[in-house]
């Protein structure tokens, strides 16, 4: 009997040293839900545009896409949707999604002299929608 209980909490060792369990395993799989895939990068987030201001995009590339706003024909900020963000953007923000793809939202202001607090304010506006 010793030599069984041994060996059952020796596996059990093993198993936590590796990380996993076969109960947390099931139970994650269960807890997992499916994620939907999203068709435009536009339509996971919303964002605040200021009277005068209009956002442009790029093609979608291979597995992103990035937004850009343009007060008059001024960059202020961009936003990127994909699963691969930049995290070393200055001032940008990384926003997880509740999608496959994207995956994740970023959003950045550009530096405009004599007005970076509106880019600021409009990066900041950047928010993830819910999947409905």
């Amino acid at each position: 009997m010793k030599n069984h209980g041994v060996r059952l909490l020796g596996l059990l060792g093993i198993s936590l040293l590796a990380g996993c369990s076969p109960q947390r395993d099931e139970a994650a799989q269960q807890l997992e839900l499916p994620r939907a895939a999203l068709q435009k990068g536009r339509d996971a987030f919303d964002i605040a545009l200021p009277t005068g201001c209009r956002m442009t995009s790029t093609e979608t590339q291979m597995d992103f896409q990035v937004f850009r706003v343009l007060c008059g024909e001024v960059p202020y900020a961009a936003v990127y949707v994909g699963n691969a963000a930049d995290a070393s953007i200055p001032r940008s923000r990384l926003l997880p999604t509740p999608f496959s793809w994207p995956r994740e939202v970023q959003a950045w202001s550009l530096s405009v002299p004599n007005d970076q607090d509106r880019a600021d304010q409009i990066a900041a506006s950047v928010r993830v929608r819910n999947p409905t």
